[in-house]
């Protein structure tokens, strides 16, 4: 970890999730480390009152130049357990969501929550992944289903060349972690 004056300098990014978790963790740092002090020195320490500003409007992975005003289309790859992260995502002005997907051997129960959550945001909801990915065309999937599934499904969107945003835990297996890791280093995104 950077220490000093440079320790809250924007970090490189790879994809454009990462710049919405770069701000939060940067915010984070911001707002709740306080200095080490001794007893009898005081701290003058204030939290930082808004965010910190990425200062460079490039891809730090590619070097490509992003407007602006760029959006992200984005699949929600089962929402069953949490939609705190598709609920996120969604309030972000820069992603769209697109549709909701899942595979069609899923129990009635899983179809009847992603429907749920179509419903709400007024988007399709599609029992085919393939089928998604060439009618919706995203660009990023966020995976909240079971936690057995986050890293099998995670696999499927990076190797579809989506970029990806995984509810916690990444899998519940390591071996699981490594492959998703692998997939995504394959894959560059």
């Amino acid at each position: 970890m950077q220490t000093g004056r440079g320790c809250c300098q924007p970090r490189k990014v790879r994809s454009p999730f990462a710049i919405c978790w770069q701000l939060l963790w940067e915010r984070l740092l911001h707002t709740n480390r306080r200095p080490l002090l001794g007893k009898k020195q005081k701290s003058h320490w204030r939290p930082q009152s808004r965010l910190p500003v990425l200062r460079s409007n490039r891809w730090l992975s590619g070097g490509v130049p992003m407007a602006e005003n760029a959006r992200f289309r984005t699949l929600v790859y089962s929402v069953v357990k949490h939609d705190y992260i598709p609920l996120a995502v969604a309030a972000h002005p820069r992603f769209d969501l697109v549709a909701v997907a899942d595979e069609p051997d899923q129990p009635e129960w899983v179809h009847q929550r992603n429907q749920e959550f179509a419903d709400r945001f007024q988007i399709p909801y599609v029992r085919d992944f393939a089928g998604a990915l060439q009618t919706y065309e995203p660009t990023v999937a966020v995976v909240s289903s079971q936690a057995e599934r986050h890293c099998e499904l995670a696999v499927r969107a990076t190797d579809a060349g989506l970029h990806v945003i995984v509810d916690k835990p990444l899998s519940t297996r390591l071996s699981e972690c490594d492959r998703l890791v692998a997939a995504v280093e394959a894959a560059g995104t």
